[in-house]
């Protein structure tokens, strides 16, 4: 039996994280940084920054069945 294999950009969509300043932290949508990741394997949802929403474009919203990742460069 043998794996099918296809380049990663042509079966999903990849997106840089956004950045925002003090001003747009406030009630409304909750975000997942890199830090959320830093000794877990997911983000504790209980914890998370959460930004005003006129802030957030819905194209940068998470749907069900998307996949996070986060990359941290060591050394």
């Amino acid at each position: 039996m043998s794996w099918a294999t296809e380049k990663l950009g042509d079966i999903a969509e990849f997106s840089n994280g956004l950045n925002f300043d003090k001003t747009a932290y406030g009630e409304g949508i909750h975000i997942i940084g890199v830090s959320d990741f830093t000794n877990n394997f997911y983000p504790c949802y209980d914890t998370l920054s959460q930004i005003k929403e006129e802030y957030v474009n819905e194209k940068s919203l998470l749907e069900d069945g998307d996949i996070g990742k986060s990359f941290k460069k060591y050394g």
